[in-house]
């Protein structure tokens, strides 16, 4: 295939996506290991247990409002999170329709509190309608320097604590685990690009 088609072919597929603006979506892949389960019903059935590993995925839009600008140290972003994914050993986890949930940041003087971001939105676990969370902790308060949703990846070393959980309510199970990777996933037009761009540059070798 001549790179003029491929070239044409990529431009075809990158307008055939969503025209919302890809500066506005952060995309972030995570992954870790559960560490506390409480199952007194034993809805789970043996499930997930310490150790389990878990890893997925969620969308969030960065300029999604503040719904609570009048606050310069606590902002709070309805609505803001979308494609919610993943599994924690053998079950999956996977979003409701739309965008939902929401992003909650709060930015302490240093020395005053904590730095925090939270990311919470409902999922669908084991046909239930559940809670996803994910909280970053900072203890002295020098992490954010506003309450400004973030456009690139936070970096995990810098808080005191990362964690991912998630609620069956009304069930009364519950899990949660230390984060420990986080990584951005690119948008489906970033890496059709990508994989084309690569496609020509192998033609041009051989």
């Amino acid at each position: 295939m001549k790179q003029s088609t491929l070239l044409l072919l990529a431009m075809l597929l990158v307008a055939s996506l969503p025209s919302r603006s890809q500066a506005e979506l952060v995309t972030w892949g995570f992954s870790g290991e559960i560490d506390s389960v409480l199952d007194a019903e034993n809805v789970l059935d043996g499930a997930v247990t310490v150790g389990t590993p878990f890893s997925g995925r969620f969308t969030f839009e960065s300029t999604t409002p503040d719904g609570n600008p009048s606050n310069p140290r606590f902002g709070e972003y309805f609505g803001a999170i979308f494609g919610v994914s993943g599994n924690v050993g053998v079950l999956t986890f996977s979003e409701l329709d739309g965008p939902s949930g929401r992003v909650l940041i709060r930015d302490n003087a240093p020395g005053a509190g904590t730095d925090r971001i939270s990311f919470i939105a409902p999922t669908r676990l084991l046909d239930d309608s559940v809670s996803f969370s994910i909280g970053l902790v900072e203890s002295t308060g020098t992490v954010f320097s506003s309450v400004a949703m973030p456009t690139g990846l936070l970096d995990l070393s810098v808080f005191d604590t990362a964690r991912f959980g998630i609620e069956l309510t009304p069930d009364g199970a519950s899990f949660s685990g230390v984060l420990t990777d986080l990584v951005v996933v690119p948008e489906p037009a970033t890496m059709i690009l990508v994989m084309l761009g690569t496609i020509c540059m192998m033609r041009r070798v051989q």
